[in-house]
């Protein structure tokens, strides 16, 4: 097969012209090419959870442990108390300055090399942080990591997703969810055994290595290629050409056209991503929907550690009930519209944290709420890749995925703050909650639907 070759056809070669998408869709689910590349991009997600949920444990120490935490060795002066939350909040304005620089890069040169630049990047960053003098340099370096987690979760996720016929999608939004939830796991023995927050840091890092290793044989080997529509998009025929022979051999000619890319340009032949309403008004709808998921995502997993109980417990409760709710989640979008998934999820979260606010705390039906609270609460974060990878084209597709997650980070910024007011009153945080995840499922009753089926009913035709 030939992808937008110069070389004429012969007169006996039929010539089928299908967009990238609708190519993948000519694929059988079975080819373990592409099962390949949606696996070994997965693994970053792992890694970002390693890094993002540290800060539940680096700063907090259970009563006669001889665990040194963050503020014991940084943060000794009363005065600079309120810096502890500012440690956790710099990685999400790092999120933002990432989404902002380094996510609208992988729309320009490729999203292989901005992954490739972004996990050594977040390994680097937190071997360093593990030798921090001061709370500022922690600080400073936690936010430069939070830069490379940006754009290592986005690249590797729109790699994957543009790699990918339609009738995988949700199948991969499974494997990137399991891949976040093995994070979990791998993060619990380190936060037990680790005797001072430098440990968890550099113990973190190791994941993250291995990572980068494994990214760099992949990339030298050529086992990851670039996204196709990509390449399709910037017009690299003899890449294009190449990665379709690596699936498909046969006497066909097939041209490949980008039909995204072409509806997201104006009449000049640049993109209309500031002029087109649709776009605009698709970011600021994903945008509201994840800033309202991230904040209860984020403030759930950071408040595990105030629950009744011990805080290892909770955490592998809370860590490990995102398992399910992923089975769950793929299931849902292949079956139920996008946004009724999202809605409905955000919802149900809602009236459980209500619930909530009626039951005594440490108690086990307490405890049954959080986990179902925090089940709904991880659809929406798993589902809200899908739906934004779909109601974007090409051509913007990371950017605007990129401006969603910095106007997600708001959420994030704001998460670690939401345990302090469990200082006040147990019920805020469960109140501002629940009036979260009510907003959230209003944003989700607006978004757009998006129809799946038409590439695969063109391929059949």
């Amino acid at each position: 097969i030939s992808s937008m070759s110069s070389t004429p056809s012969s007169d006996k070669t039929p010539i089928l012209t299908l967009t990238p998408e609708e190519f993948l869709c000519k694929l059988s689910q079975k080819s373990w090419y592409l099962h390949i590349i949606l696996v070994i991009c997965s693994f970053s997600w792992t890694v970002n959870c390693l890094t993002v949920m540290v800060s539940a444990f680096y700063d907090h120490v259970e009563p006669n442990s001889t665990f040194i935490p963050l503020s014991q060795e940084l943060i000794q002066d009363p005065s600079l108390s309120f810096l502890r939350e500012l440690t956790s909040s710099s990685f999400m304005i790092g999120n933002i300055v990432g989404g902002l620089t380094i996510a609208p890069l992988s729309d320009k040169v490729g999203r292989r090399p901005i992954l490739l630049l972004c996990s050594c990047g977040q390994a680097l960053s937190l071997l360093i942080l593990s030798l921090a003098p001061d709370v500022y340099s922690f600080i400073g370096l936690r936010a430069i990591h939070g830069m490379f987690y940006t754009g290592n979760g986005q690249a590797a996720w729109v790699l994957a997703f543009e790699s990918c016929p339609v009738s995988l999608r949700a199948s991969a939004a499974f494997v990137f969810g399991m891949s976040w939830v093995a994070g979990y796991v791998v993060l619990l023995p380190i936060v037990i055994f680790a005797p001072s927050w430098r440990y968890i840091m550099f113990l973190s890092a190791i994941p993250c290595v291995l990572f980068v290793v494994a990214v760099f044989i992949m990339n030298c080997c050529s086992f990851v290629p670039e996204s196709l529509q990509f390449l399709v998009m910037k017009g690299r025929n003899e890449q294009s050409e190449k990665w379709t022979k690596r699936i498909v051999e046969g006497p066909m000619l097939i041209t490949m056209e980008d039909t995204q890319s072409t509806e997201a340009a104006s009449p000049g032949g640049q993109s209309s991503f500031q002029k087109n309403k649709k776009i605009i008004c698709c970011i600021l709808l994903v945008g509201g929907l994840w800033i309202c998921d991230s904040f209860d995502y984020f403030g759930l997993s950071f408040y595990s550690t105030k629950l009744g109980g011990n805080i290892y417990v909770n955490y592998a409760v809370l860590g490990l009930i995102e398992a399910p709710a992923y089975m769950v989640t793929h299931r849902l979008l292949n079956a139920l519209p996008r946004r009724h998934v999202m809605s409905l999820s955000l919802g149900a979260a809602g009236v459980s944290f209500m619930i909530l606010s009626l039951l005594k705390g440490g108690s086990v039906p307490s405890i049954i709420c959080w986990t179902i609270g925090k089940l709904a609460i991880s659809i929406v974060y798993l589902g809200v890749y899908v739906v934004g990878s779909e109601v974007f084209p090409t051509n913007v597709r990371n950017s605007a995925l990129g401006i969603c997650s910095v106007i997600s980070r708001v959420g994030g910024v704001l998460a670690p703050y939401v345990v302090t007011l469990d200082r006040m009153n147990r019920l805020y945080p469960i109140f501002v909650f629940a009036a979260v995840a009510f907003t959230g499922a209003i944003f989700a009753c607006l978004l757009p639907e998006i129809k799946v089926e038409k590439p695969a009913r063109k391929v059949a035709e």
